[in-house]
């Protein structure tokens, strides 16, 4: 029970962010399929929460007598953690193809068979590729919300195109192409309509705009987002990112590897995003005021120039981790990092381990062990994120690296990078920063009351982001949705109401009302009311 008991240690630690997740009973080919924070045990696989579940400590200890106590627990895409010792190891330490069991039960190649096709998401992106031929994604998800795009064969879905065209889908490359059958179509806006064969019911109808012509895209764009070099002993830290003509982040693609940074102090390393700087002999990082950064691009000839102010760690960073590694960022109610929202919190999970090699998650080690900045602040890509590590509201013994976003909005979704840094490790955790909620669905109901003559009665509706979250605030929807018949008010708690316009009669028929609305997106709602 020794080694079960490690399993259990490290669940709590890693579990005090809730990051645990249920693997799905589907095969596993490669590492890239195994979700974080999953166990393996020789053959078999084993979710946090089964592994740690009581119940099942006969079979975990069975697994580990059998396999001499290799435990290995994937934290992120660089590799796993072997509980023995809580060193990091590389993927390659674990054989994903030998692996038989999932939680006990026996893994099948093939999607569940209650699984069935319950979303079909369309990028509405249509590009065009030829005289007369199109293309467009899409995804396909079923109940649980599980991608079971490439195990859908074409054939089960039937796409049908309002003007005179074929449409073919491709599951295994996610995309779907459109034959005109007039060039002059693919010009204007059509709509695309999805419909699952095997129950008959329409899935998803799409609105595409007008087809562009693209050009492959290249660098564009290459700036260092830190304002200041961030060092510890000889080693300097910074971050960066890259963009194509389109103003995509293009950092951690293969137009990335194409630029390389120089510096005039030392020798410097980029991997996705980040900055490795390294001084030359006999340069100290505590007798420089700046450091001069330069990135090029092999093929554009696209370069960048940066001054970074040096900051040495400070005094009270003593050494006290031997590394940390950042996870997931999770939130409680499950929401998205959204630009301009300042109230909902995220924290990003994390394995610490001391200069002892034991795990920890005492905000004093961490404080005294990670170089921060001002208020315990982490270092990010951009000025939008704020990470910050901060005592855990339950026991304040334990430390959290909180995550939010600042009042500011941006133009289009950014990547956005959080690193951790200690004495002589660096971890970063890559994840999107949602532009700030629009308004793209807006549905009014009808009103549960009659309307006489002179009265406003509230009229009920739902309007969602392009997150798919409910928007009920009156400042996020006042503007962005244009009603007739009816107006828009806010509540003393902030929220929105939708009321009808007062109307008068002077006869005794009752007379019908068109109430609308329509989003700048384009999306339109209408009901009738009648009053009396």
């Amino acid at each position: 029970m020794k080694n079960f008991k490690k399993i259990i240690t490290m669940g709590f630690v890693l579990l005090i962010v809730m990051l645990s997740k249920p693997v799905m009973a589907v095969g596993i080919g490669s590492f890239a399929d195994v979700p974080n924070f999953s166990v393996v045990i020789g053959d078999s696989i084993y979710t946090l929460e089964y592994a740690n579940d009581l119940n099942n400590a006969s079979l975990i200890n069975e697994a580990v007598v059998k396999n001499k106590g290799d435990i290995f627990i994937k934290t992120d895409d660089n590799g796993w953690i072997k509980n023995s010792n809580g060193t990091q190891v590389s993927k390659e330490s674990v054989n994903i193809s030998t692996i038989k069991y999932n939680n006990g039960q026996e893994v099948v190649s093939s999607v569940p068979v209650t699984s069935k096709v319950t979303q079909i998401q369309v990028n509405k992106a249509l590009t065009k590729n030829g005289t007369n031929t199109a293309t467009f994604t899409y995804k396909i998800l079923d109940q649980t919300g599980l991608d079971i795009t490439k195990t859908i064969p074409a054939s089960q879905i039937n796409a049908i195109a309002s003007v005179s065209s074929t449409v073919v889908l491709d599951p295994l490359t996610a995309t779907g192409t459109i034959t005109y059958n007039s060039i002059a179509d693919i010009g204007t806006s059509i709509n695309v309509t999805l419909t699952d064969k095997i129950n008959g019911s329409t899935i998803n109808v799409v609105m595409l705009p007008p087809a562009v012509e693209t050009y492959a895209p290249k660098v564009n764009k290459i700036i260092v987002t830190s304002t200041e070099l961030r060092t510890s002993g000889d080693i300097g830290y910074a971050l960066y990112s890259i963009y194509d003509q389109y103003g995509n982040d293009v950092t951690n693609t293969s137009l990335g590897t194409n630029v390389t940074f120089s510096s005039n102090i030392g020798v410097v390393k980029s991997i996705n995003g980040s900055l490795t700087i390294t001084a030359n002999a006999g340069i100290k990082y505590s007798m420089l005021n700046s450091v001069v950064i330069t990135g090029s691009d092999s093929i554009t000839g696209v370069s960048t120039t940066a001054t970074l102010g040096v900051t040495i760690a400070g005094s009270t960073q003593i050494g006290t981790l031997s590394n940390i590694i950042l996870t997931t960022l999770t939130n409680a109610d499950g929401k998205t990092l959204t630009a301009g929202d300042t109230s909902d919190v995220f924290y990003a999970g994390y394995v610490a381990i001391d200069v002892n090699g034991k795990l920890t998650t005492n905000y004093d080690l961490m404080s005294q062990g990670l170089i921060l900045t001002g208020d315990h602040m982490l270092t990010t890509s951009t000025p939008n994120v704020i990470a910050q590590l901060v005592r855990d509201p339950s026991d304040g013994a334990k430390g959290l690296i909180k995550v939010t976003a600042t009042s500011d909005k941006i133009a289009v979704d950014m990547p956005i990078v959080i690193m951790a840094i200690t004495a002589s490790k660096t971890s970063q955790l890559s994840t999107t920063l949602k532009k700030q909620s629009a308004v793209v669905t807006f549905i009014l109901a009808y009103p549960s009351e009659s309307i006489s003559s002179g009265e406003s009665v509230l009229i009920p509706f739902t309007a969602l982001d392009q997150n798919g979250r409910i928007i009920t605030k009156f400042s996020e929807l006042n503007g962005m949705v244009t009603l007739t018949g009816a107006t828009l008010e806010e509540n003393l708690d902030g929220t929105a109401s939708v009321k009808n316009n007062k109307i008068y009669s002077n006869g005794t028929d009752s007379i019908h009302i068109d109430i609308t609305a329509i989003t700048q997106t384009g999306k339109y709602s209408s009901i009738t009311i009648v009053i009396k």
